[in-house]
């Protein structure tokens, strides 16, 4: 299956509390990596973390990747951005380097 309707593998999910956020939600999400990665990155979808709109994910360092994120409908997507030659691109289509790897984020949302 592509990227486009898999998101990562596994998700944990600390619900941190949010008193005076104005309603807005605070969790550390751990999410463990899928062979699946290519166009357009990893879905994370706000039910994935335990919310219904996404405001804020934090990016991550795996390996030699970094995991950076766009925020997409109520959502995001999840890139893995690799270093080449001082330029910074998006890792290849079926990249398995990051497979059952594990990242924290900070997510905010409602």
């Amino acid at each position: 299956m592509a990227s486009e309707t898999l998101p990562a593998a596994n998700y944990s999910v600390k619900n941190l509390i949010s008193k005076g956020l104005g309603g807005i939600k605070v969790r550390i999400v751990t999410i463990t990596l899928t062979t699946d990665y290519g166009t357009p990155g990893w879905i994370i979808t706000a039910a994935n973390c335990n919310l219904t709109k996404i405001l804020y994910i934090s990016s991550a360092v795996v390996d030699i990747y970094t995991l950076s994120p766009t925020l997409s409908g109520t959502g995001a997507i999840l890139k893995a951005i690799v270093g080449a030659a001082g330029v910074n691109a998006e890792a290849a289509d079926g990249l398995n380097g990051l497979a059952d790897q594990v990242s924290i984020h900070l997510v905010l949302g409602y």
